[in-house]
């Protein structure tokens, strides 16, 4: 699952958390927030996403040009 959560608004931590639930934490990452806020989180079943621009010590995902992170929830 791909979702666009704006980053800026309260709401987001309740977002994340509510996904990571249904996924587990293991399965949610996201992209750095853009300048207006917008953050792209992903979250999958049984996927492991290693892209060569992030650590390897972590499952993560991430687009070219972006840092990746965890998401926490």
């Amino acid at each position: 699952m791909t979702v666009n959560l704006f980053g800026r608004s309260a709401s987001f931590a309740r977002s994340a958390a509510r996904i990571a639930k249904v996924f587990g934490t293991d399965q949610v990452w996201h992209l750095t927030p853009t300048r207006e806020g917008n953050t792209i989180v992903v979250a999958a079943r049984g996927v492991e996403v290693r892209p060569a621009r992030c650590s390897s010590s972590a499952p993560t995902t991430s687009r070219p040009g972006t840092s990746c992170r965890r998401a926490n929830g």
